[in-house]
């Protein structure tokens, strides 16, 4: 099903992103040094403010770049997950694994169970619900949340480079599609119990299931993952704040360059005009 493509794409792409939005926080602050230098300690000329403008607008620049390329490449992953958990029910069938760990909690039990005691229903669907709690399921979707959880902090950056965000309805469109994936395996969870019981009564179904331990290792895996994503995005959302303050002082530094460039011009227009006054 190839979701582990799709997230390290994704992984890749967003730490990407966050290498290129601290280069433009670090660039920002050394703008923000710079200005306090050069209005209040006299301690840069106005050459040395170019140079640091300079700067500032070539990390903007590659900064927006960066943006760009994540953006994309985010999307369409996202995508492309959505579509295989919707439309090929890849979402469900990662749901029949999960509940596979449940078969050897179930098996002591066995004979109740197959002889289909009212008692032996609770304990299968509270030990399914077990299965399913930290599996590939609740993982990847768990995983693919925190992404469409972080998509408007994207929105966010484009509308702070003062430009329009791209395909923003896409997104939302696989945030939708998503969502339904995993309503129908959660309307499907008799199915999933029903395939349980099915095989804890068949000596043959129980030779083919998975090892419970190998299930435990391939989620510890993803839960590692699933980790390293959240990190990844909680970096992002604590630099929100940061980059939309020192993009505003960066702003103002700007302005003070041209103004300081401008006043000279100003004083000889201003003068000029007086001397043709005065005559």
């Amino acid at each position: 099903m190839e979701f582990d493509r799709s997230w390290w794409t994704i992984r890749t792409k967003l730490d990407a992103y966050l290498d290129a939005a601290e280069n433009q926080a670090s660039a920002f602050g050394e703008a923000v040094e710079a200005l306090d230098g050069y209005t209040t300690k006299c301690s840069l000329n106005l050459a040395e403010m170019n140079n640091v403008h300079v700067r500032t607008e070539h990390v903007d620049e590659a900064a927006y770049k960066q943006l760009l390329d994540t953006w994309y490449a985010v999307v369409e992953e996202v995508g492309v997950m959505a579509s295989r958990m919707n439309d090929v029910d890849a979402l469900y069938e990662l749901a029949r694994f999960d509940a596979r760990a449940a078969d050897a909690h179930l098996e002591p039990h066995r004979a109740n169970i197959c002889n289909s005691k009212t008692s032996s229903e609770q304990l299968v669907d509270d030990t399914v619900k077990m299965a399913m709690q930290g599996g590939f399921t609740d993982q990847i979707w768990k995983q693919l949340e925190a992404v469409f959880i972080e998509m408007p902090m994207l929105e966010d950056r484009f509308e702070a480079h003062g430009e329009e965000v791209p395909n923003g309805a896409t997104w939302k469109d696989a945030a939708a599609r998503a969502l339904k994936a995993l309503k129908d395996v959660s309307d499907k969870r008799d199915d999933l119990k029903a395939e349980v019981v099915a095989r804890v009564c068949n000596a043959e179904a129980r030779k083919e299931a998975p090892q419970p331990a190998l299930l435990e290792v391939s989620k510890e895996l993803v839960q590692e993952d699933s980790a390293g994503l959240k990190k990844d995005v909680e970096t992002v959302t604590g630099m929100r704040t940061e980059l939309r303050i020192l993009t505003f002082v960066g702003v103002a530094a700007v302005g003070i360059v041209l103004l300081d460039k401008l006043m000279p011009v100003l004083r000889k227009k201003i003068g000029g005009g007086s001397a043709e006054d005065a005559s």
